[in-house]
């Protein structure tokens, strides 16, 4: 993997933070990240990226890293900057990849920018909230239930992200964090040193600015419907999902399928949340081929 900063690109009315993987002059991939994330994620295609021929954009999103919190009002309104980055970049067409809590915006630049999203990448992403929430196994049953508490209780989102910036700013905090992860991505992390390391600066990069970011994405993504339907999205949707996944549960990759015109699932038995770590260039090779 190589060494990157992210820099400042000025837009009308804000200035986002990006950071580019891969190879220069490959075939462009806008990278949205998880939630707690931030563009540090990205460095996980970095090689994938490179054997593949793809340049990887990462983006942060409101209140993430060093940009400044915007009043967007539901996930939608990620397209319109989304767009405005790749003006600046010159990008007329490009594909979406979204891991975690940025599948869904991820998903709105496929609904909202039709003729220029070629294609996206959801993995281990969650569904819409305002879908039906019938036939849901127990660990979606359980994970459903806390998200519908803060659906009625929003309020309880900014405190639960001020917790968590408490909390992980001492190794001990992050430790803990990765302690709730489920089997395989805990045995995955103990394993890999290097791997520890850049999730600590991942999380800590998300909260650099404290915690109205990870506010923001809770609350646009799991309290309130996202602005657009999976109806909306036109071009194929590539959709990775570990089974051993506790974070989003596997279900979610199903009920996204069903909703999506386009929607190809790739499940990976044993896997958990941390599958885009393992699988960068199958998961890149489904999303450019």
């Amino acid at each position: 993997m190589t060494s990157t900063e992210a820099r400042s690109i000025d837009l009308p009315g804000c200035t986002v933070r990006v950071a580019e993987y891969g190879t220069p002059a490959g075939r462009p991939v806008i990278y949205c990240h998880g939630s707690p994330g931030a563009w540090r994620e990205a460095e996980a295609f970095d090689d994938a990226a490179r054997e593949t021929g793809v340049r990887i954009i990462a983006i942060d999103r409101p209140g993430i890293g060093m940009r400044a919190l915007s009043s967007q009002g539901r996930v939608r309104g990620w397209g319109p900057i989304v767009a405005a980055v790749a003006d600046a970049l010159e990008l007329e067409e490009f594909a979406v990849l979204g891991v975690s809590g940025g599948g869904p915006y991820a998903l709105a630049c496929a609904a909202t920018l039709p003729g220029r999203v070629t294609a996206a990448a959801v993995v281990s992403s969650p569904a819409p909230m305002d879908e039906a929430l019938r036939e849901l196994d127990p660990a979606g049953r359980k994970k459903r239930r806390a998200l519908v508490v803060l659906r009625r209780l929003p309020i309880l989102v900014p405190l639960m992200a001020a917790r968590l910036t408490k909390l992980i700013a001492s190794q001990q905090g992050i430790d803990a964090l990765v302690g709730q992860m489920c089997e395989p991505d805990r045995e995955r992390v103990a394993r890999d040193e290097e791997l520890s390391a850049k999730l600590t600066a991942n999380i800590r990069e998300a909260f650099a600015r404290g915690s109205d970011g990870f506010a923001t994405d809770m609350r646009l993504v799991f309290t309130q419907p996202w602005g657009f339907a999976l109806a909306d999205v036109a071009v194929p949707v590539q959709i990775w999902h570990g089974t051993a996944d506790t974070n989003v549960p596997a279900c979610e990759a199903r009920r996204l399928a069903a909703g999506l015109p386009h929607g190809r699932v790739h499940i990976l038995p044993g896997v958990g949340h941390l599958a885009f770590v393992d699988y960068p260039e199958a998961i890149l090779e489904s999303l450019t081929s």
